[in-house]
């Protein structure tokens, strides 16, 4: 196929804007669980970076909607992968304490 017409195809097929593409966008989250069957995940960096750690806001998702929308994503790749798949959200310095795996 020449260039010209693989570049025509590529043009034609969606895409998110540049700011919107993400590691979930990418598939990214279903690989890594098919692949490590983690019995927990714990999302983190989804908080705003520039929010101070004395503002009320603090540790807040940046975007409510999409950590919401990347749980259900691994709730759905885990089920479909047979993977019992917990996710914890944890809140701003709180801590997680895991036993050991039997």
């Amino acid at each position: 196929m020449k260039l010209a017409a693989l570049l025509a195809l590529a043009l034609t097929i969606p895409a998110p804007a540049a700011a919107e593409v993400t590691l979930r966008w990418l598939g990214v989250a279903g690989d890594l669980v098919r692949t490590l069957r983690p019995r927990l995940v714990v999302p983190h960096h989804f908080d705003d970076f520039f929010c101070a750690l004395d503002e009320p806001d603090a540790g807040a998702p940046s975007d409510p909607d999409d950590l919401a929308a990347f749980e259900v994503e691994l709730r759905g790749v885990g089920d479909a992968a047979g993977v019992d798949l917990g996710v914890r959200t944890l809140g701003l310095f709180e801590t997680l304490t895991l036993s050991a795996r039997n």
